[in-house]
């Protein structure tokens, strides 16, 4: 509560920061009606609408030390990512969720005892090289499965 908007940064209203929790609502509601609004759009001219899901480090393991700002989730009043996959799925809107394939590479890199990370250094909102490949497998499972 004392650190306001720079607790979650730049997740601020995704992750409805306690200071900004109505703000946070309303910004929800205003991208689900523009999401529906794309979907529409895409529908009327007969073409394929896929949302692809970015990954944040913050959600995954071992990728603290690229939290420079010291973004902290127990901030929030939201959870971001069950959000957006709950607008996604009540709109019957297909996406592309990398997350799981984020979570294997971590998962072999601890075993392997070889941490490379997913993100540029201090961003824990943009991929680096890695990271895309895996965001881009992860578009191309989804157009394989709803490929009409």
């Amino acid at each position: 509560d004392t650190r306001d908007i720079d607790a979650l940064g730049q997740y601020t209203f995704s992750y409805g920061s306690k200071n900004y929790f109505k703000e946070s609502v309303e910004a929800w509601k205003i991208f689900e009606q523009k999401v529906i609004e794309l979907k529409q759009l895409t529908e009327k001219r007969n073409l394929n609408f896929i949302i692809l899901i970015s990954p944040i480090s913050l959600q995954l393991t071992n990728h603290q030390k690229l939290n420079f700002h010291n973004f902290d989730l127990n901030c929030s009043e939201i959870d971001g990512r069950k959000k957006i996959l709950g607008i996604l799925n009540q709109n019957n809107i297909i996406f592309s969720d990398p997350l799981y394939l984020f979570e294997d590479y971590i998962k072999l890199d601890l075993k392997e005892k070889n941490f490379t990370p997913l993100f540029f250094e201090y961003d824990t909102n943009h991929p680096n090289s890695k990271g895309n490949l895996l965001m881009s497998i992860s578009l191309l499972e989804t157009i394989f499965q709803n490929d009409n």
